[in-house]
């Protein structure tokens, strides 16, 4: 019974610790993604419509690399892939989640143009420059970012993490 109480203390003073800090990182101010791609620290960031959270992620890389990667290419970030692959899926053109390799095997079999997936890429990438906002804590206790990123990610539920 004693580790019991030991476990319930221990679960509970972590509960109490992520819910301060994803209450902190809810509160920070809102930006734009022209302000939060010059980032250059490690934290978290949540990206979101006007309403809903869409995504929560982190960046363990020092440099402004990451947030960058948000608008480069399908294969770069995953909140860009699924973006693209729910466009294509509701022009009925693929019914599985893009890969690699995905935009090779679509124009070799025909399925769309090049030019056609570039142009898709680029509105999914203007969209989430144009459209979308974003938060950003800094923390740089790695341990306790991976932490609160799966806790936020568990008690938010955004649609496009797994």
């Amino acid at each position: 019974m004693n580790m019991m109480i030991n476990l319930d203390e221990t679960i509970n003073e972590q509960i109490e610790i992520l819910t301060r800090q994803l209450k902190n990182l809810l509160g920070r101010e809102i930006v734009t993604y022209d302000i939060i791609k010059k980032n250059n620290t490690q934290g978290i960031y949540v990206i979101f419509d006007k309403v809903n959270i869409s995504y929560i992620g982190i960046t363990t890389r020092q440099g402004k690399k990451r947030m960058q990667e948000l608008t480069s290419d399908y294969r770069s970030h995953t909140f860009n892939r699924k973006l693209l692959t729910e466009r294509f899926k509701e022009l009925k053109l693929v019914t599985q989640p893009l890969k690699k390799d995905s935009k090779t095997d679509l124009i070799n079999n025909n399925i769309m143009s090049k030019e056609f997936f570039v142009q898709q890429q680029t509105a999914i990438n203007d969209y989430i420059k144009n459209e979308l906002q974003f938060i950003f804590l800094p923390i740089a206790d790695t341990n306790l970012l991976k932490r609160l990123e799966h806790f936020a990610i568990a008690v938010i539920n955004p649609p496009y993490n797994d």
